[in-house]
């Protein structure tokens, strides 16, 4: 039996004579990704190479389906299909949405390379080790949002009028202090010949990608948390949403979907959304 990890075969069995090298195999086909191989086991740790034999006890084949990056300055890339994933310069992002007819909404793929404890020099480019990982309790990469709730009007105890009347408020502008680092790549990657600006994911699109408010988790959870695929949560990274006068919305790499106060610099990093426009 062939397993096609989500991709498309003409047919899901195929005839293997035994004692023979394993060859022949059909390639499935799924928009934005490639076989990388065939493996006899679902973990892919045995792959099926030149040299394999088919024997009795194979009765499974499994595909590895990995995601193609798409060179957008030297490549016609799918820009309209969400968790597509597109490459600018050395910089990888995932399509999140579209923010109108001619521009498209990137994720960036990793945290930048800033913040407390960044790993090597901050350079304020994507560094996939900068994921804000709890892994023997060493954090890269993380900073705080704010050092103060600017939205915050404390006189009258509400959400301050410019950011709207309720939570979930979108509250990310020039006020919070990470906005620099964001302000840095954009001039990065406009440098490498695109037009972009830059941004925070606010809560609502994190929840249109699947990210759950009311179980507080982005993963599933066991069935009881969010729908987001895992590269929404690959990373931690501060969203540019406030939950209330008191804390912002963020993801963990764990694949929580909660809120920590704004000055809380020790978790969360800085993973922009780029709005790029078509050429």
């Amino acid at each position: 039996t062939l397993h096609s990890n989500g991709g498309t075969l003409e047919s899901n069995t195929i005839n293997l004579p035994i004692g023979e090298v394993i060859t022949n195999l059909p390639t499935p086909t799924l928009t934005n990704y490639a076989l990388e191989g065939w493996y006899l086991d679902s973990g892919y740790t045995q792959k099926v190479t030149s040299s394999t034999i088919m024997t009795t006890s194979i009765t499974d084949l499994y595909a590895n389906m990995v995601k193609v990056v798409c060179d957008y300055l030297n490549e016609t890339c799918d820009l309209d299909t969400v968790g597509s994933l597109v490459k600018i310069a050395n910089e990888e992002f995932y399509v999140i949405g579209q923010e109108d007819s001619t521009h498209v909404k990137l994720l960036s793929k990793w945290n930048l390379n800033v913040g407390t404890r960044a790993k090597g020099t901050a350079t304020n480019l994507q560094d996939s080790e900068v994921v804000g990982d709890k892994t023997g309790y060493t954090m890269y990469g993380n900073v705080e949002f704010s050092s103060t709730r600017y939205w915050y009007d404390s006189t009258n105890n509400t959400l301050k009028s410019q950011y709207g009347s309720s939570y979930p408020a979108y509250v990310y502008d020039s006020n919070a202090s990470i906005k620099t680092y964001v302000d840095t790549y954009v001039t990065y990657l406009n440098n490498q010949g695109v037009n972009v600006s830059g941004r925070l994911i606010s809560h609502e699109e994190l929840v249109g990608l699947g990210c759950n408010a009311s179980k507080y988790h982005c993963d599933p959870n066991g069935g009881n948390g969010g729908t987001a695929p895992e590269w929404v949560y690959q990373t931690a990274y501060w969203s540019g949403s406030a939950n209330s006068n008191l804390y912002v919305w963020n993801v963990d790499s764990d694949g929580d979907f909660n809120r920590s106060n704004n000055n809380y610099g020790s978790s969360f990093g800085v993973r922009p959304v780029i709005i790029l426009e078509k050429q």
